[in-house]
């Protein structure tokens, strides 16, 4: 797939169970992952496939992806290290907290470089 804004891959990143059936216990509840994650590391921004549906933008890929951890942070992350393969991308805020993409058993994470 590519990105609905600059046109280039997108990368898979992590998969969520989402929508109303998610949020609430009983009959309707849902466990099943209907949610895909996909990251654009050329123009920082994260896009969600539900089920089938169209490419939308990922408020919670942001925040997973884009976003520094530190709590008093919080700033914008910047690619310092690009990369072929998502794994080798180096990642980091405007005050200096560094991280890194590591592939998970379900796809990808960002971890303390």
């Amino acid at each position: 797939m590519k990105c609905p804004d600059c046109g280039e891959p997108i990368v898979y990143a992590f998969q969520t169970t989402s929508g109303l059936g998610a949020q609430k216990q009983g009959d309707a509840f849902n466990t099943t992952p209907d949610t895909n994650h996909y990251l654009c590391f050329l123009c920082l921004k994260a896009w969600k496939r539900r089920l089938d549906g169209p490419l939308t933008p990922d408020v919670v890929g942001e925040l997973a992806f884009f976003s520094c951890r530190v709590p008093e942070c919080g700033g914008r992350l910047d690619v310092t290290n690009d990369a072929e393969t998502p794994t080798s991308i180096e990642m980091a805020c405007s005050r200096g907290h560094r991280y890194r993409v590591q592939a998970e058993a379900d796809g990808l994470a960002l971890t303390n470089a």
